[in-house]
This record gives structure tokens, sequence and C-alpha cells, in this order.
């Protein structure tokens, strides 16, 4: 009898041997653990070790459990709305390009096609298409009772008598017929079941953006009712972990209770590296709150280990999230370099001193950073087995355990503070600093000087300016604790209603740890973030849970609180946080998360993302297991046989598409798929649109890219339609074409295709003789448009785009612009992709900086903005070009404080080229938000002359290029 016989007779036993619910729940853990990337066993291990880590596990979990039961006893409807989120652009306000569109059409109306389902008709000719016409502010029901009519118009045979539309359903036989129905995105499972203004819709608002006809279905909502799958959450068949609670006691022994006289004091046992210890090496420590020192940097050296250090602090005087900063460094030829850091809390999650010894694990630097000190860092020690130890002794006080205050505690501490009243002949005046400290660029710090003014007259700058309160709470001496009690006082009064969603995403930066003030930017984002809006910033919100002084926090609870309450934003939020949990510091912070959300999402999300990360399994272990130093055609054949096994095709196909919740993958086009040329050797791959209403064609393409790290692809991607969106509402449409992108481990990812696009490689080279022309891109549009009003249109977007990638590429410093990095589409739009270096970090081939000028402008570009002219002087459509520029420029420059603290909160996630406030440096130059307008605007105009004028060193880049392509043989790049 062999093993897999006895397997076969003991598994009955074992089943009956345990619960059900026993065995449901450990099958829900081994899922969650094949989903998430880790075994749940080793979070159970780190919990047994960390007991802030246990305590963050079990209350995620009972906030979770409270949700999950919430969305258990939904009606019906809601579940819908759940499953089918309403897809809404993002602001619900019509943007005035999008209204100018609108508005020249007869009576301001929309033309819609809806498609009614006729079952008395063949199986491929059972929709039949009504075009519609509706006002814009008009809401669903109002399109579905238009096609309605249309139908029972079309019906009667009353189209040739002009029957009147009015008389077609009386109004009670309207109302429920239309009850009936919903309105969905023809190929898509995406409905219109909110009641708002149809422009509001995002599908919509593209196609009268792109002056396209919507193309929408009559969906019967009894099936779609019927089609909301069961959702059961299993674990809540089990309570939820209890904590037991020490209750916080007013009369434990506090920091505040302790003598001026005892310093915060530690001794360094050990340096943190293997094998000897190097001469030149020490390990520095300091005490930060925030990026604010809060003591002066201690310094071992060969001879100090075991040495008692005091900080010039006294423990009386530490905040509440006060951090001791360890970095290890080694110096060379007098120049000092961080080798590892690690960052942990003066006083625990539960506001105890911590004292002791305490082993700590560090994490390595990157390569090519330079720091020797690192307070941003995470707190905590790194979960890797194999990384380094430091072993630190903190020395205790007194013999009690000592504590940091309650907040009621501090609160009843706290006097009223007095108003502070400006004389009338200052207000003026201070009127005026207030504005320039405002306006400032936010990542530059203030002047003594300044800081004095502002904390001085606070009270006058949030009566005026509530937004400058990030500038206020820089003021603050978090050292003196009657700065504190000022600043807590001043923030119970602090207008909130008129704090921006840019203030709130300020304040979860690394300047501000403290509780009360990032619990207040979460209440300004709960109030104020739409779940469009939260998508859009998603990424840096999560990782802004890096910058939390504990890893319990109100940013913690608020991002799961949104995933959990819609299925879209739920799967964004899984695959930021599932990409980066191989990094063990991420881990650290991440995991908790994505066990809470995996466990309590629900059976049928899980079993989405469970065929999610097997698909991400499978097209990578095919990625890697192929010779990419093999020709193209074996590979492409290498790849076709792997695509036509029957276990493949039960891995890709039928499921849902990772890049957009709303598409249905079908079957692969196997004839579509091909290995790309570029040097990663992504996978092109191409599917049926599962949906049997979907139009035109409709196949699904993506690109799966492994060995680069994608993640700083999503960020430009955002920045890019963050200003495309800023555009519309301030100053016209730049016809901006842009892709989804995900990052899904460890420099593997996805990359949505855009359809009839070719790059600019592909059309300037001429098939036989490789040469390049001037004029091609010109005659390209002209000949795809088919001359006549449409190429005046395509003409226009090739305008427009180009500007505004233009001031793309200048603002974000976006490098490796070659010509199969830029492509245009049939209609005329041109657009970037690949960013795989931005912030000025321009490639560099044998010791020679490749691209010399500030961003990519050629004549072949500027022949298609001039109609074929040569000739720039004094030519009309060329200066209507540079002020296209300068307007698109100066509209990102108003907004420039938005971007740059999106950049800021990114400096944490280690990209390559964006880890330090130095990274951004070169954005903060561009952007110019220190100079006067006049002066920014003639710098980006110097710019674009120059960009042009240096076309040559382009062309040369450009020309190198293709005669690479053309001798290794290569088809289209990536």
């Amino acid at each position: 009898m062999t093993v897999d016989d006895l397997k076969f007779l003991i598994k009955p036993i074992l089943e009956v041997s345990f619960p059900k619910l026993t065995r449901d729940l450990n099958r829900l853990r081994h899922k969650t653990s094949q989903i998430a990337g880790f075994p749940l066993q080793t979070l159970d291990n780190m919990s047994n070790k960390d007991e802030e880590f246990k305590t963050t596990r079990i209350l995620l979990k009972q906030m979770c459990h409270i949700l999950a039961k919430d969305r258990e006893e939904m009606t019906t409807d809601e579940k819908a709305f759940f499953f089918f989120p309403p897809k809404l652009d993002r602001n619900e306000d019509l943007p005035t390009c999008t209204a100018r569109k609108i508005m020249k059409n007869p009576e301001f109306k929309i033309t819609i096609n809806v498609w009614i389902q006729d079952p008395s008709l063949d199986s491929d000719k059972q929709f039949i298409c009504y075009t519609v016409k509706v006002p814009a502010p008009d809401p669903p029901h109002c399109v579905i009772e238009a096609a309605l009519n249309a139908q029972y118009k079309s019906q009667m045979g009353s189209i040739e008598n002009d029957f009147d539309m009015d008389t077609g359903y009386k109004d009670d036989e309207m109302n429920k017929e239309r009850g009936k129905y919903v309105l969905k995105v023809c190929g898509r499972e995406e409905y219109m079941m909110r009641e708002c203004c149809i422009h509001t819709y995002e599908y919509v608002r593209y196609c009268i953006d792109k002056e396209e006809v919507p193309q929408l279905q009559l969906a019967l909502k009894e099936n779609i009712l019927k089609s909301i799958p069961d959702n059961k959450c299993v674990i809540l068949q089990k309570e939820p972990p209890v904590m037991n609670a020490c209750p916080a006691s007013e009369t434990r022994k506090t920091s505040w209770d302790l003598p001026g006289d005892h310093l915060y004091s530690i001794k360094i046992r050990s340096f943190p590296a293997k094998g000897t210890f190097q001469p030149g090496s020490y390990v520095q420590a300091q005490l930060f709150h925030g990026t604010q020192p809060l003591s002066k940097a201690m310094k071992t050296s060969e001879n100090d280990f075991n040495q008692t250090w005091e900080f010039d602090i006294p423990i009386e005087n530490l905040p509440r999230c006060a951090r001791l900063c360890l970095v290890a460094c080694a110096t060379e030829k007098n120049k000092a370099t961080g080798i590892n850091w690690v960052n942990m809390q003066v006083f625990d999650h539960n506001r105890k001193l911590v004292t002791g010894r305490q082993v700590l694990k560090v994490t390595n630097f990157p390569e090519t950073c330079n720091r020797t000190e690192y307070p941003i860092g995470s707190p905590g020690s790194n979960p890797d087995r194999n990384a380094n130890e430091l072993v630190i002794e903190i020395m205790p006080p007194c013999e009690d355990d000592v504590y940091y205050p309650t907040s009621s505690y501090i609160d009843s501490k706290m006097k009223p503070d007095d108003q502070y009243h400006v004389p009338t002949e200052m207000q003026l005046k201070s009127f005026e600093m207030i504005d320039r400290i405002v306006h400032k660029d936010p990542l530059e710090q203030m002047g003594n000087s300044e800081k004095r003014f502002l904390w001085e007259h606070r009270e006058l700058a949030m009566d005026y300016q509530p937004n400058i309160l990030p500038r206020v709470i820089q003021c603050v001496n978090w050292s003196e604790r009657h700065d504190v009690f000022k600043l807590y006082g001043l923030l119970k009064v602090w207008h909130n209603e008129d704090l921006s969603l840019v203030t709130a995403l300020q304040l979860l930066g690394p300047d501000y740890p403290d509780k009360r003030v990032r619990a207040l930017a979460v209440k300004v984002l709960e109030k104020k973030l739409s779940n469009e809006l939260f998508e859009l910033f998603m990424p840096q919100l999560v990782q802004a849970v890096k910058l939390e002084s504990y890893q319990y926090s109100d940013l913690s609870c608020f991002l799961l609180r949104r995933a959990l309450s819609n299925r879209r934003l739920g799967h964004r939020y899984f695959w930021h946080l599932r990409s980066e949990v191989h990094n063990p510091m991420s881990r650290l912070r991440f995991a908790p998360l994505l066990e809470a959300y995996c466990l309590y999402c629900g059976s049928y999300l899980l079993d989405s993302l469970y065929k999610e990360v097997k698909s991400l399994n499978e097209y990578r272990t095919f990625s890697r297991k192929t010779n990419r130093d093999s020709s193209l055609d074996l590979q492409l054949k290498t790849m076709k046989s792997w695509l036509e096994t029957e276990e493949t095709r039960t891995v890709l196909e039928n499921q849902t598409a990772t890049l957009d919740q709303n598409v249905e993958l079908g079957q692969i086009n196997v004839e579509d798929c091909k290995v790309m040329s570029s040097k990663m050797k992504p996978l092109w791959l191409s599917w049926k649109n599962k949906d049997p209403s979907c139009r035109n064609g409709g196949d699904i393409r993506y690109i799966i890219k492994d060995g680069d790290d994608l993640r700083q692809d999503m960020l430009v991607l955002q920045l890019i339609r963050l200003m495309d969106m800023i555009w519309k509402y301030t100053s016209r449409d730049y016809c901006i074409t842009s892709y989804e992108c995900m990052s899904m481990d460890d420099h593997f990812g996805i990359i949505e295709v855009v359809s009839g696009a070719k790059t600019v490689c592909d059309i300037e080279m001429h098939k036989q003789t490789g040469v390049m022309a001037t004029t091609s891109m010109h005659e390209w549009v002209y000949t795809e448009s088919g001359g006549g009003v449409k190429y005046l249109e395509a003409v226009k977007k090739f305008t427009h785009s180009c500007a505004a990638f233009c001031v793309i590429t200048y603002i974000l410093g976006i490098g490796d612009r070659h010509s199969d990095n830029i492509m245009l589409k049939v209609t005329g739009e041109l657009f970037h992709i690949d960013f795989g270096h931005f912030m000025n970090h321009k490639k560099v081939k044998y010791g020679v900086q490749r691209e010399r000028s500030p961003f990519v402008l050629t004549k072949d570009f500027i022949s298609v903005v001039t109609k074929g002219e040569q000739k720039v002087n004094n030519n009309e459509e060329f200066n209507n070009f540079l002020f296209i520029c300068l307007d698109a420029y100066m509209t990102i420059r108003r907004n420039g404080t938005l971007f740059l603290t999106l950049l800021s909160l990114m400096m944490h996630c280690e990209l390559p080229e964006l880890q330090e406030v130095t990274d951004i440096d070169y954005c903060r130059k561009c952007l110019a938000l220190d100079k006067k307008e006049h002066v920014a605007a003639n710098n980006f105009l110097m710019a674009i002359m120059e960009s042009y004028k240096g076309q040559w060193k382009t062309n040369i880049d450009w020309f190198l290029h293709r005669v690479n392509r053309v001798w290794q043989g290569m088809g289209s790049g990536s």
C-alpha cells in the first residue's frame, strides 16, 4: 500500500475529527497565506515576539468584524452598489472644456446609443440600437425613458408618421417600465445605478471629451440583482479575538512627574555588522520628533561601547511621539556614509517608557542613498531573520514604570490660550507676511524670524489662511510642553471645514508624527475625499501608513474601512499592499492590514484575488524560465505553445481583468500574443471580451513586465491624470492619453495597451532605407486622418497633447525619451510611455549623458503643429503652440504645492530615483514657486527654445537608437 493510498483512507477520519467551522477557518487561513504572499504563521510568530504587532492585528480584526457584519446585513440594492460601484468622474462639476463641447449641440443635449434586447430576433441580432438625445443634466432614468419611448415609437411604426414621443407610454406605465431597467456600459460590468447627472459618469464624460457617442445597454435590474455573488464571510462564524486592554490609570508615575535632571540615557552594546569592527565606523544616536531634532547627535568611537550616553533633554520634556534614531556609519576619505539604520519609539503603544536591553535588527540603506540620519524610517525592528543586530540598553530613570500622561490628563492641564489681538496698523503688514509664508514652496524651510512671527500671529493666521496649519505646526518646539499645549488648544478651534485636501495630505507627511495632528488630517479626508479621489490618491495614503509612529492608527483604520466598503477600492488597496510585502520593513506595516482585508473581504472576492495571484504566478514562472537571450522567433514559439495548453488557459481565461474590475476576460487570442523586443522581453497578451454586449471588437491587451519596478510608472501616470484633471477644470482639454499600470510584486507588473497607436520610431523609420525624415510624422497624421476636417482636428489634438507632454516631461524630469517611448494615435494624440527615469535622472552610456535637452521637441513635432510649414519665425501656429505650452505650465505651477506634497509622500517606498528631498529639487526648480510668475514663465519659454534649438542632440540619440534596433533586428519596442 502506497503513502497516497494511506492518505486517501485517513482523510475522511481527519475530516470527521475536526468540526466543519475549524476546517473552514483553516482553509481560509491557507488561502489567505497564498494570496497575501506570506504564511499567516509568520505573523503569529511575529506577534509572539512583538506585543504591539499582536495588539494591532487584534484591533484591526475587531473593526473589520463589525464592518463585515454590516455588509452581510445589507439590502439587495446596497449589495448591488457594493459589487457594482458607480464609476463617476473625480469631480461632479462639469469642466469648462467639456461644457463647450456639449454647447455645440442643439439644446445642449447629449447623443447616446442605447441598445435594447429583442428576444424575438436571432441571437446575433438580438440587440437593437436606439439613438436618443437627452439634456446633459438628466439622470439615468431619463435616458431609459427616452430609449423606451424610442423603442415604442419604432415598434408602432410611428417614425414615418411623426409620432409624438410624449404620447408613447403613460406616466404610470413609464414609471413601472423604466423601473425594470438599469443603464449598463456596453462590454463592461458597469452600471449607472446612481441617480445623478448622466455627464457625471466617467464613461459618458470620456465620450463627450473624445466626441464619441456613448454606447449603453438596457439591462434588467432583476437579472443584475440575481447575479450578485454569494460573498459569505466565513470568519464571522467565529467571534473576533479579544484583547484584555489595560485601563489607563491616572495614578501611574508619568514622565511629567520626573525631576528635570533625569536625562534620557542609553548604552550602545554592539555594532550592527558581521565580522570585526572596522576603523572609522561608528554608531550615531539622536532623538527626533518627526524631522525635528530633540537632542544633539551622539556618536560612538571604537572605545565608546558600553559607556552611558546622556542626551541633552530631560525625560519630562519628551513628547508622546519622540523617536530614538540609530544609524551605523562608515567613514572613508573623511566622508561619512550610512550603512544601516533602525528607529524605535521612546514610548511604546501603551504610553510606557521603553527601558532595558533592546535587541534591534537594522535595515540597510539603499546603495544610492547617502544619509547619515533617517528619522522618517518606520520604527520597529527589521523582521528579516538575516538582518544584523544592534544591541542597546536604555537606562530606567527610576524603579517604577514610567508612562506618558493620558490625553484626558493633558487636556485637564491645558489653560485657555489668550487671544492675540493684532493692532489695526499692523494687520495689513501681517496679512502680507502670512500670504508670503502660505505660498512658499512646501519643502522650503522657514527662517527663525518667520517661525516667531507666525507663532505669535497664529490666531490671526487661522482666521485669515486656515490652510497655513502645517506651517504653524512647524513652529512648535516639541521639547517645550507649553508650546504643545497651545497647539492642542488651537487644533480644537481651528476651522477644520476650511482645510483643503492638499493640507490634509501634507499633515500625513513625516514632519507631523503627532497623533492629534494626524487624526485631524484623517477627519478631513473622511469628510472631503470621494471614492474617486480616494482611488486617485491611494498610493500616497498607503505610503503614509509607514510614517505613523505606531502600527495601529486612524489612517490604517480609514483605509481599511474604505477598502471593505467598495469592491473596486478594495481591489486596488489589496495590490498596493501586496506589491510591497516582499520588503521586510513594508511587511511590518502592511501585513496586518493585508491579513485583515483578506480575512474579511468575503469568499467571492477572496476567490477572485486567488485567481489573479495564480495568474501572476503563471506569468512569472513562464517569464523567468524563458531564455531572454534566445531569438524573438524562438521565444514567440515557446510562448504560443505555453498559451495553447489547457492548464494555462484554465488559469488565464474567464476571470475579472486585473486592471479593470468591470471587464471580464474571455478566451486568449493566441495569434495576437507576442514577446516584445525591449530589454526585459515583456509579454504582450490579448483576450476576447467575455461580455456579449461588447461593441466594435473590444479585445483586451496587457503587457506583462518582469524585471522593472512599475511603482515609478504608476506614480508618473497618477501625476499625469491629476494634471489632466486640473487642466480640464481650469483652462482647456489637452487631449491627454493615459493608461492603467499596476505593480503586483517585486519588479513585476502589468500594463494596459493603448489601441490604435504607433511609436514615433516606427513612424519615422522607412522600411527600405532606415533613414529618418523630418516630415514623416506630419505625413503619417495626414494619411491616417484622411485629410479635410479630420486632419485639422488631428493637428489640433496633436498640438495640445504635445504641449501638455512638454510640460509634463519638463516638470517631472522624465528621461530615456527615445523614439520608442513616444507614441502617436491615429486620431492625432501624442503621448509618452515607460517612465523608468524621472526627476532628471537621465540615462548615461559609456560615461556620457545621452539626453542633454530639457525635453523632447523636434522639428518633426513642430511640422505637425505648423501643418507642414518648415519655418517657425512669425508662424501663427507655432506662436499659438508656445502660448498653449505656457498656459499649461502656469496652470500646473499654481497647483505646485499639491504635486510636491504627493512626491514627498512617496519618498518612503524606496523608488531608486525618489529617496530623498534632494531628488525632488529638480521638480522644485522647474516649478519655481519661490520666484515671481513672470520669471518662472520666462524660464519655461527658454527651456522650450533650448529644446527646439538643441534638437540635433535628440536626433543623434534617436538615430543611434534606430541603428541599434536595425542591428538587432528588433520589432516594436515597449
